[in-house]
């Protein structure tokens, strides 16, 4: 008897500790149950961008992490990429730093869902409660947020995942700055520099603009004109805490920057800035999201009239929180936070009709004329619109469970009705004792939970195909064909095709190759190349491909005047004849005005396979005797190549590698002028005689933005010291 009181006593006292936290262990339980089958069933998301992009990325930065390296470049990827510019990468992100160090990627990459996921929704719920809004109707927003169709259909997205994860807890920060205390304001920076390391600059441009429209909404519509002085003092260290945060993350924006500059995603392209703009009529999906169609992102060849992305234009909430969002406004004058976000609502959803809007266009138009508006998908606008929806529907079901308790909602309806004998006989809560009514509300409020776990749960679940982790460990059997001292040596053409993942592994499609470390002439990048990667008639530029240092292609077509490696259920390798060494001496040198000039003779396939195009006048000394040449690549690795050379003449060596800011070039020890040759390779000019020459890549934007980092870190902490000096009466 005394060891069973014991033990009731034990449960009593861990129920009182755990208690107060059963929010927390509920969207905790959630996450491992919506991504059981990633945790405990060895699956992994593999589509779409995932195949084509993330994971060969973040599979190429985990090596360089666990050898205490920055990805700076990757020669396999696209005949050179700066894949760290890129941003996507989340290189400098903590948390990918982390699971890359304990785990390995394909685990890793795994966990990447459920943490951020659980993340998000706690912070959500942190920001619904600093509104004033019950526990319950915390967790109805922050689930009906978190695992709405806007991040459900962005896991094959995951930069948009990481980076956003972060929003709710700016917006929190963010409240309780201008609010309360403004020393909550010193979480910022720190945000500011996730959103950015983890990988997408559009979601940056999008929460810092709703960072500070919030914050403006704040001041004018709760600050008493008597305290409006000091909101305003709020909101300018607000802003000084957004520019620390963009300093602290100028050693990944500089390079990104740089990068954009390089881009071929053009600005001037107005179709293109307007592309994934969200069409009006899509706002039924608010209601029913297959309304239009389901499009999932295994679908071979997605439906042309969708009108776009199934997962661009998705912001599903679910049913009940959508309608309760709408009940919600009944009370617009009486919650002083129901105008704020239905202004932040309205004002979101208008910026993602984008090109359907002519003030945004009108917009865009001008700042693409200075080449400042380099964001598509206006779509995305999305990611506030519908978190500023969900809060709205968790003000609005906390409305209307307080009238439920009250009795005051059944008594109208019942009377609206003409039910009010019925109702007043069998659930009339205001003559009914407190105890019933309480529990009466609580199952209520559990049937409404339920229902919008399973709305949720019935269109998310299913939508990401799941595969084995084991098809990661296993090799493409094509490249038994491929020896790998040959694939080494000379680069492979596969053209780029949307697929499902087993057909983007079966025919090495770019970017995938990173993970067997097969160097490919294509990629996918917004880095322009002489031949397009979509081509599926390789015959006609095989001349081009030669000189691309390209020897092999792996294609689905079938071409007689090429020599079969081999075949595997419909693909077909073959290998080119007489492709360029990776480099190579020549003096066959033709001066161009323009690289577009160098790009045609480049293409052109009657010109000489070693004869080059450069952009820059070459001072070679001529000589009648033919050219005798020997290189030998000594030395390679992503970011530096040393080759010995002789040559019996000047001439100018080629190295058939992108040419991008950052790389230098040094001849015995010296450093010379690096040469754009045939409009997109490096080269540099060689004497008469036997040289050493190396290639290095040491891009001044990432040692600029180091420093400019260390700058931010200084004035980050003399700004806490600053804020934390000053004791400011609430």
């Amino acid at each position: 008897m005394l060891i069973s009181l014991n033990m009731k006593n034990r449960w009593a006292r861990f129920a009182l500790l755990v208690l107060p936290y059963w929010p927390f262990l509920f969207l905790f339980s959630w996450s491992l149950f919506f991504f059981r089958d990633l945790i405990f069933g060895h699956k992994i998301f593999l589509d779409a961008d995932i195949a084509t992009q993330y994971y060969p990325w973040y599979a190429f930065t985990a090596e360089k992490i666990r050898a205490w390296q920055l990805p700076l470049w990757s020669a396999d990827m696209g005949s050179g990429y700066p894949l760290f510019a890129e941003g996507e990468t989340g290189a400098l992100y903590p948390l990918l730093r982390i699971l890359y160090v304990l785990f390995p990627t394909a685990i890793a990459f795994t966990f990447v869902y459920p943490i951020h996921f659980f993340l998000l929704s706690i912070f959500t719920y942190l920001h619904l409660r600093s509104l004033r809004v019950s526990k319950f109707a915390a967790i109805f927003g922050a689930y009906a947020y978190s695992y709405g169709l806007f991040f459900v259909t962005k896991i094959i997205q995951p930069s948009i995942l990481m980076s956003a994860t972060w929003f709710p807890l700016g917006m929190w920060a963010v409240h309780e700055g201008i609010n309360k205390d403004k020393r909550y304001l010193l979480i910022l920076p720190v945000i500011v520099f996730l959103h950015v390391v983890a990988g997408h600059p559009q979601v940056v441009f999008i929460c810092l603009l709703a960072y500070i429209l919030y914050a403006s909404a704040l001041i004018i519509l709760v600050t008493s004109r008597k305290n409006r002085f000091l909101r305003l003092k709020r909101l300018g260290v607000l802003l000084i805490a957004l520019f620390i945060g963009l300093l602290l993350s100028s050693i990944q924006t500089l390079p990104l920057v740089e990068l954009g500059k390089q881009s071929l995603r053009p600005t001037e392209n107005l179709h293109y800035l307007f592309s994934h703009s969200f069409p009006f009529s899509h706002l039924v999906t608010a209601f029913y999201p297959n309304y239009f169609g389901r499009v999932t992102p295994d679908t071979t060849n997605p439906p042309p009239w969708y009108g776009g992305s199934y997962w661009e234009f998705s912001f599903y909430i679910g049913l009940l929180p959508t309608l309760f969002a709408f009940w919600s406004l009944k009370f617009f004058k009486k919650n002083r936070y129901i105008p704020i976000f239905a202004t932040l609502t309205l004002i979101f959803f208008l910026l993602s009709f984008g090109g359907y809007l002519w003030p945004y266009r009108a917009l865009v138009r001008s700042l693409a004329n200075f080449g400042l508006f380099p964001f598509r998908v206006s779509a995305r606008f999305l990611l506030v619109g519908s978190y500023a929806l969900a809060v709205l529907g968790a003000i609005g079901v906390e409305q209307f469970f307080v009238r439920v308790a009250k009795g005051t909602l059944l008594n109208n309806i019942s009377n609206y009705l003409g039910l009010r004998p019925f109702v007043a006989r069998t659930c009339y809560l205001s003559e009914r004792p407190k105890n019933k009514t309480s529990s009466f509300v609580f199952m209520f409020k559990g049937v409404v939970l339920c229902l919008l776990l399973f709305d949720l749960y019935l269109y998310g679940y299913s939508y990401n195909r799941k595969y084995d982790q084991q098809l990661l460990s296993s090799k493409p059997t094509i490249l038994t064909f491929l020896p790998s001292d040959t694939r080494q040596q000379y680069r492979l053409f596969s053209p780029s095709e949307w697929l499902p993942f087993p057909e983007v592994k079966r025919r090495l499609l770019p970017n995938i190759n990173l993970l067997w470390h097969v160097p490919t002439v294509t990629a996918t990048t917004p880095l322009p190349l002489p031949l397009s990667e979509s081509t599926m008639f390789p015959s006609q530029y095989e001349t081009a491909l030669s000189r691309m240092n390209a020897g092999f292609i792996l294609t689905p077509k079938r071409y007689q005047q090429f020599f079969l490696m081999g075949e595997e259920n419909g693909m077909f390798l073959y290998a080119l004849k007489d492709p360029l060494p990776r480099t190579y001496l020549t003096d066959m040198i033709v001066a161009t005005t323009s690289r577009e000039k160098a790009l045609e003779y480049f293409t052109n396939p009657t010109w000489p396979s070693t004869a080059v195009a450069v952009e820059e006048k070459v001072p070679l000394v001529k000589k009648t005797l033919s050219l005798e040449t020997s290189v030998q690549l000594i030395q390679e690795d992503d970011v530096s190549k040393t080759i010995l050379a002789h040559t019996n003449k000047d001439a100018l060596l080629t190295y058939v590698d992108r040419i991008y800011p950052g790389w230098e070039v040094f001849v015995d020890g010296k450093k010379e002028e690096l040469l754009r040759i045939n409009g997109i390779f490096k080269g540099v000019l060689v004497k008469e005689g036997e040289h050493r020459v190396q290639f290095a890549f040491r891009p001044q934007s990432v040692k600029l933005g180091f420093w400019m980092s260390i700058i931010g870190a200084v004035m980050y902490i003399l700004f806490t010291l600053f804020l934390l000096s000053k004791n400011e009466q609430n």
